[in-house]
């Protein structure tokens, strides 16, 4: 039964995942109106589990409109509401990721457009003000976008992507330790391949990315300094405030993490490293082959080791989650080892939600939890069989 699935799914969460409250208040400052901010460890260490508001802000679109519907809608998931997030956070996620794409949205100067920027601060303060953790970032500016991991893209729109930090910066100086900013999404760049073709290169494991990979990482990581510096320099809460640094692509991998710093802060102990681990690949991943429908515990488990094995600190492991391929039961018990491994290693997880019956778990139309959705559109009527779940509490 799909309905047992998802109870095993999120009450394996539940066992698996404790929270521990930080001995800090919000209310408490110091000098200036600058909160006491806890650590970077701290804040991961309180996070339970997050949920990603996916295929929404982060939608990029051929038009051009100061209407940030069109654009939110732009993936075919329907406008945000407060009780969605609501929903969200009484099923137990007690962190919220929300990407954002900023590209269409500047004008000639590089402002952010105020009604795109005032959407993004209202979905933002559903959650904040009800006492989540929030991530905000740059989303597909990146490998869709502007942002890339070459000396071009940084020759060319390094101030752009400060300009876009500082208006951010700005807008949520006054925040407190809850809202975290995460400074670029999948950030990549592309290559010509064996065969002569432009490809985007997701990892340096061929010669012919290899060829890339002291530009890529480097780039990389003047894009990670430049967003610390750039938040820091707005002042208020933004001078202590914890940062989401990405590794290039934001991949686990070896040969992309194993030269992997975090930048330098003026801060102490306010950076988190990020990286997206939809693995093992081609069982779990977007574009996973369809015909691989289980998965190797000892593959899952060795990605953990690389990844515990180069990066010291705090880690978030920003999207995870695995395709649908009429394989609950797989999924479930992969679900289960998933966060079973990263709670040992003391990694959370944010959940990608599609709103789709690929990777959804939440139906936003119905406000309903689902596992995975049928529809059927024979004769022109839609069949939607939706599970509804009692999930309160389950993640706490």
């Amino acid at each position: 039964m799909i309905l047992k699935h998802l109870s095993s799914l999120l009450t394996a969460a539940a066992m698996l995942l404790t929270s521990t409250a930080i001995p800090v208040s919000a209310e408490e400052t110091v000098s200036e109106g600058q909160a006491t901010f806890p650590t970077a460890q701290e804040i991961v260490d309180d996070i339970v589990i997050g949920w990603n508001l996916g295929n929404t802000l982060e939608s990029y679109r051929d038009v051009r409109t100061d209407d940030p519907y069109v654009y939110e809608q732009g993936y075919g998931s329907p406008t945000t509401t407060q009780k969605m997030i609501q929903d969200i956070h009484a099923a137990g996620f007690n962190a919220i990721r929300i990407p954002v794409t900023w590209m269409q949205k500047l004008d000639e100067n590089d402002q952010i457009s105020k009604a795109w920027l005032d959407r993004v601060q209202e979905v933002v303060d559903w959650a904040y003000d009800d006492g989540m953790y929030v991530i905000l970032n740059v989303h597909h500016d990146t490998n869709h976008g502007w942002l890339q991991a070459n000396y071009d893209s940084w020759n060319t729109y390094q101030n752009r992507f400060a300009s876009i930090w500082k208006q951010i910066s700005a807008r949520f100086a006054d925040y407190d330790y809850h809202l975290i900013f995460e400074g670029f999404n999948e950030i990549v760049c592309s290559g010509i391949n064996a065969s002569g073709s432009t490809q985007i290169i997701w990892g340096f494991w061929e010669p012919w990315q290899s060829a890339y990979r002291v530009e890529a990482l480097d780039v990389t990581a003047k894009y990670n300094q430049l967003f610390v510096d750039t938040v820091r320099e707005t002042g208020g809460n933004n001078a202590e405030r914890t940062l989401l640094c990405n590794t290039y692509a934001a991949s686990g991998d070896a040969t992309v993490i194993k030269d992997f710093q975090l930048p330098e802060d003026t801060a102490e102990n306010r950076l988190i490293t990020g990286a997206h681990l939809y693995m093992p690949n081609d069982f779990a991943g977007t574009y996973s082959s369809p015909n691989v429908t289980t998965y190797s515990s000892e593959e899952l488990k060795k990605v953990f080791d690389v990844l515990d094995y180069y990066i010291d600190g705090p880690v978030l492991i920003g999207e995870f989650n695995a395709k649908y391929k009429n394989n609950d039961e797989e999924r479930n018990r992969w679900a289960k080892e998933y966060l079973t491994v990263t709670k040992e290693k003391g990694y959370k997880c944010f959940v990608w939600d599609t709103n789709t019956s690929a990777m959804g778990m939440y139906h936003r139309q119905s406000g309903t939890w689902l596992f995975r959705i049928y529809t059927d559109h024979a004769g022109g009527s839609g069949c939607c069989a939706c599970f509804a779940h009692a999930v309160s509490g389950l993640f706490r």
